[in-house]
């Protein structure tokens, strides 16, 4: 990454998105990504002197840290949908795959986030994640919107480390 300041620096994200659930043998492509937020959550516990008539803030501890991603995808296929719906997916005789939710409400992932930019530099992410459903699945909308798939995830500790950010620059 150059130094700043640098336009070389100013980034239009693009990224695709991979996800291996422990069955799975490698990491499985999960269509098209919408947006993907990484949030860090830090707890602090502040402490006030009391020694003078003002009380005043003279130290702040970190008691607890962690993350969490949110994520927008929009194929609807039945493994993007079974993972919001913390379901198992199973396939009938005619062929159609058939899900049923909240039959693996602990559903943890390793997922991949690989940049593909053409603009800036690029930002992998690479985690272990439990993953949630956040919102609504939309089954019939009044516009003409396309249906999208919001999952939110706790990032897990792995490694010492909550996920891990790459940067590559432009070739």
């Amino acid at each position: 990454m150059g130094a700043s300041p640098d336009t070389a620096n100013y980034r239009i994200p693009a990224a695709s998105i991979a996800i291996k659930k422990s069955t799975d043998m490698d990491y499985v492509d999960a269509g098209n990504l919408v947006d993907f937020v990484y949030t860090p959550n830090v707890t602090k516990k502040e402490h006030f002197s009391g020694r003078v008539g003002i009380r005043g803030k003279d130290f702040t501890a970190v008691t607890q840290v962690a993350a969490s991603i949110k994520a927008t995808l929009d194929e609807n296929t039945a493994r993007n949908i079974a993972m919001f719906m913390l379901a198992t997916v199973d396939t009938n005789t005619d062929g159609d795959e058939i899900i049923d939710p909240l039959t693996a409400p602990n559903l943890t992932v390793d997922i991949k986030l690989t940049a593909t930019n053409t603009v800036g530099p690029m930002i992998d992410f690479e985690g272990n994640v439990t993953i949630s459903p956040s919102g609504d699945f939309n089954l019939m909308a009044d516009n003409d919107d396309f249906a999208q798939i919001p999952l939110v995830a706790d990032v897990n500790k792995a490694d010492g480390r909550y996920g891990r950010f790459t940067i590559r620059q432009q070739a």
